[in-house]
C-alpha cells in the first residue's frame, strides 16, 4: 500500500454552505465505504453498478479502498457525525496504460446531490489525473444518468460522446489548462512534500 498523500486534503463549501472535507481513500475506509452503499437509493445503485445488487462483498469493499495514488485514485467526501467520519461521496479513477486514458466514476449519497459535491469531486481528480501525466477520462454511462453526463459535460477538457450497447461511452481529454494547473499543482507539492517523484509526471465505486 502506498503511503497515503495528506497533501490531497482539502475543505469545499457546497451551495448550502455545508462543508465537506475532500480527501484521498484510505485502508480501513471499507466499512465507511459500505455505509456508504447502504445509504444509496435503487436508481442511484442501478445507475452506477448497471443492476440492483444488495450487497457489496469484503473482497470489493476491500479493492475499492486499496489504491496506489497514481494509477488507481479514489477521493471521498467526508463530514463528521457526532465526533465520527462518514463518507458521503467518492470519485475514483483506473489508468488504462495502453491508451494513458483513465475509467471514471462519481457517485454521491443521495440526500448529498444537487448541491455541488460532484461537480467538486470530478475537478479535483481531474487535476490530480493531470498532474499524474493522465491524458483525459473515460466512462461508461446509462443514458437516463442525468447527473453523470451534465456533470461530464460542464468539465474542463474536449469532450467525445458515442453510443453503444445501451450506453453512452464518454470520452473526456484533459486541456492545456488541465496541464498548467498540474504543472504549479507538482511544484507545491515539491516545495512542501520535498519530494522531486512528483515532476516525473506533467471496477470503480
Amino acid at each position: 500500500m502506498a503511503q497515503y498523500p495528506r497533501e490531497l486534503e482539502k475543505q469545499v463549501t457546497l451551495k448550502d454552505s455545508s462543508k465537506v472535507l475532500l480527501r484521498a481513500i484510505k485502508l480501513g475506509d471499507d466499512p465507511l465505504m459500505h455505509e456508504l452503499f447502504h445509504s444509496f437509493s435503487k436508481e442511484t445503485i442501478y445507475h452506477r453498478f448497471f443492476a440492483l445488487i444488495a450487497d457489496m462483498s469484503l473482497e470489493q469493499l476491500r479493492h475499492y479502498v486499496n489504491v496506489d495514488y497514481e494509477q488507481r485514485m479514489a477521493i471521498v467526501g467526508v463530514i463528521k457525525v457526532e465526533e465520527r467520519e462518514k463518507i458521503i461521496a467518492v470519485a475514483r479513477y483506473d489508468l488504462d496504460r495502453p491508451t494513458n486514458m483513465a475509467e471514471v466514476a462519481v457517485v454521491v449519497e443521495d440526500k448529498w446531490q444537487n448541491k455541488g459535491l460532484g461537480s467538486f469531486l470530478l475537478k479535483y481528480l481531474a487535476k490530480i489525473a493531470s498532474s499524474r501525466g493522465i491524458s483525459g477520462f473515460t466512462a461508461e454511462v446509462m443514458p437516463d444518468n442525468f447527473r453523470m453526463l451534465h456533470l461530464l459535460n460542464k468539465a474542463s477538457g474536449k469532450i467525445e460522446k458515442t453510443f453503444t450497447e445501451g450506453t453512452i461511452r464518454v470520452v473526456l481529454k484533459f486541456t492545456n489548462e488541465n496541464c498548467k494547473y498540474s504543472l504549479c499543482f507538482a511544484y507545491f507539492l515539491q516545495f512542501f512534500v520535498g519530494s522531486s517523484h512528483f515532476f516525473n509526471r506533467c471496477f470503480v465505486f
